[in-house]
Parts: structure tokens; C-alpha cells; sequence
């Protein structure tokens, strides 16, 4: 079920059906590409509604540019929580964010709890980078904690074992730098 909502800033929720291979994910964001292999590396930051605004205003205004999607595992903690909650909060981040960087049009929000269960997220903010095709643990790199993207990516290109991966971080994280 694809459920595509625009607002000042573009909004992406997504579900992905269990059938569809995490192999197969693509989610039309900046990628790092092999060509000698067509190995394709993207990333995804972990949320929840429980994080404190401040904390997701800051994550979206780093994603954004790099356009890595952020991802809810659902709606939120209370039974009460519903869609048109969840909509209402990522609005007002993207409106914040939007103020602080202006290449915030490439903000990507996503809900999929199954994503959650395939890298097996336990805590949030949790960033993940992975190659299109995941054979092994070493096809991707999890990082949890509160940090920073240019932080989590700097850490992966320090202490990842796949060179691929590690490549893309370092590249990713250079923007931060120029920047």
C-alpha cells in the first residue's frame, strides 16, 4: 500500500508488503553504485514518535540532503495514536526542518514495521546502511544511539568491515564537511 502526501515539504510513507525481498528495496534516494558489480548502497534512519521534536528536526535537516528516508516502525505508543497524529507530527518536523535547510523537498518519511524486524531494531535513532542484495551480516551496517548522522556515518566508515559500504559512508559523510 503506497500512500503518497505533499505538503510544503515532500512526505513519503511507504509499506512495504512481507513478501518483498529487502533485497528488492528501492527507495529512489542518493546511492552509491558499484558498476563493476551494480552494487547498490543506501541508508535509513530509525525513529519514533516518542523522540523528542527537537531530535527529529535535527535528524530530517541531515537526511535531507543526502536524501536518506527516516522510519517510523508504526503510528505510535498509545492506542490513540493513529495516521492523521503521525501525519500531523512529521508535518510539523518538515516545516521546522524546512526552515533550517533548504534542501529539505528530498525529506523522505517512511512506515514500515517490517523493516524494523528485518534489521532487527530495538532501540531508536538507529541508522543502517546496506547493499541492494543482503547475503551475508557484512552486507550491512547498523549503528544505534543518539547521534548524529555525520556521526553514525563516520563510525561506519571507521569500524564497518564491507569496503562498499564503507566507501559510501565516507562519501556521505564528506558532505557534512563541505558543508
Amino acid at each position: 500500500m503506497k500512500k503518497i502526501i505533499a505538503f510544503t515539504c515532500v512526505i513519503l510513507f511507504t509499506q512495504i508488503s512481507e513478501s518483498q525481498e529487502l533485497s528488492q528495496m528501492h527507495f529512489g534516494y542518493k546511492e552509491s553504485i558499484n558498476h563493476q558489480r551494480d552494487i547498490k548502497i543506501s541508508g535509513l534512519i530509525f525513529v519514533s514518535t516518542s523522540m523528542p521534536d527537537q531530535d527529529l528536526i535535527e535528524l530530517a535537516s541531515q537526511a535531507a540532503p543526502l536524501k536518506i528516508p527516516l522510519v517510523f516502525a508504526g503510528y505510535g505508543q498509545t492506542r490513540e495514536s493513529n495516521l492523521k497524529d503521525l501525519e500531523k507530527k512529521i508535518l510539523k518536523i518538515s516545516m521546522d526542518c524546512c526552515q533550517i535547510n533548504s534542501s529539505s523537498s528530498n525529506l523522505k518519511w517512511m512506515v514500515d514495521p517490517t523493516i524494523f524486524s528485518k534489521f532487527n531494531i530495538k532501540g531508536v535513532p538507529a541508522f543502517i546502511v546496506y547493499k541492494n542484495v543482503i547475503r551475508t551480516n557484512d552486507d550491512f551496517f547498523k549503528v544505534s544511539g543518539q547521534m548524529s548522522l555525520q556521526n553514525a556515518l563516520k563510525y561506519c566508515f571507521q569500524e564497518g568491515v564491507n569496503i562498499e559500504i564503507k566507501s559510501f559512508c565516507k562519501v556521505q559523510y564528506q558532505y557534512f564537511d563541505k558543508n
